[in-house]
């Protein structure tokens, strides 16, 4: 092998990532260099429960009867590790397991994991609405990805610690959690309804109906606009403003 002179640059890069053993992952780089390899160096990982000292979001949300596919999606998000200013991108983090999941499999963890980044105080870089109100958590904190449609969801760590994002099946529930060594402020997230909008009654003649009947076809179901605000040492901020179409009757 070669002789390697030691690098600082090299080592307080790798140091940088706080789920990676900082001596064993740079003496895997200076074996590749001293043997002249061109192979990926492989990362020596630390057991990330040292991270999980304070618990600072979590909810509870049960699984939509048509959702197919959470099981692939929770493997690849699970344990995911956030550095601080590093950016979070569910489209990047999932890869082509993604296909194997359904619409609406992908847009019940989407909501679950932008709801949890909105309790962390990270800054979204990119979120879209679903534009429907959901059977799960409340409008306004509901997303969606979409693959062909180039949607993303994106948020970025802006907090001086690392975070570790945890998805786990319970018994037909969803139970997403993030993790940090050190919790640094409290956030409150709260959903205004600014407007509730009624539906329009659409009516249309039938042959096969006597003079004087009628038949609903489908009920009518209120639209809403609201606003999400985030509240961090008691500065209270808007985050979003969203509008779900009512459905006529």
């Amino acid at each position: 092998p070669l002789t390697i002179i030691p690098s600082e640059i090299v080592k307080n890069e790798i140091s940088n990532v706080s789920s990676w053993d900082t001596e064993l992952t740079y003496n895997n780089v200076e074996l590749n260099a001293s043997y002249l390899k061109t192979n990926p160096v492989e990362a020596v990982v630390i057991d990330i429960s040292i991270l999980e000292t304070d618990r600072i979001s979590l909810s509870v949300e049960s699984i939509p009867e048509g959702a197919m596919g959470i099981n692939e999606l929770v493997l690849a998000l699970h344990d995911t590790v956030v550095e601080p200013q590093m950016v979070f991108s569910m489209l990047e983090k999932l890869g082509d397991t993604i296909n194997l999941a359904n619409r609406e499999a992908i847009d019940f963890v989407a909501s679950n994991i932008y709801n949890a980044a909105l309790n962390i105080n990270g800054e979204i870089l990119e979120r879209h609405s679903q534009n429907v109100v959901p059977s799960y958590l409340k409008p306004g904190l509901e997303a969606t990805v979409d693959t062909l449609a180039n949607e993303d969801l994106k948020f970025a760590n802006t907090s001086s610690n690392p975070v570790v994002l945890k998805l786990a099946m319970d018994e037909g529930d969803l139970l997403t959690e993030v993790y940090t060594p050190a919790k640094e402020n409290e956030v409150v997230i709260s959903v205004s309804q600014d407007e509730e909008i009624q539906p329009r009654t659409i009516t249309r003649y039938s042959e096969e109906l006597a003079i004087g009947q009628t038949e609903q076809i489908q009920p009518g179901v209120n639209g809403l606009r609201v606003s999400v605000y985030r509240t961090v040492y008691d500065e209270q901020k808007l985050v979003s403003r969203d509008y779900y179409p009512p459905v006529n009757r």
